[in-house]
């Protein structure tokens, strides 16, 4: 470990706070306001979690919304000018 990575390592939080439901055990109620950034502690997300998003997402834009885009770039060029 370098300097650089030991300055991190030591300046880094003890202690990270996780979402939770307010039931669980050991829950502390905070507000986002009260958590710095580095304090956050995220969960990672896995393929699984990926694939499930994937299943139930809607698209942004339907058939009418991208023949109304094309159209204007055909009138106006890709930045509208």
């Amino acid at each position: 470990m370098d300097e650089d990575e030991e300055e991190e390592a030591s300046s880094a939080p003890s202690l990270r706070w996780m979402p939770c439901s307010p039931g669980a055990e050991g829950a502390v109620e905070k507000s986002w306001m009260e958590v710095e950034p580095d304090e956050l502690l995220e969960e990672p997300v896995s393929m699984r979690d990926m694939l499930q998003s994937l299943e139930c997402s809607k698209p942004a834009a339907n058939e009418e919304d991208l023949e109304r885009l094309k159209e204007f770039t055909g009138k106006y060029g890709q930045d509208g000018s």
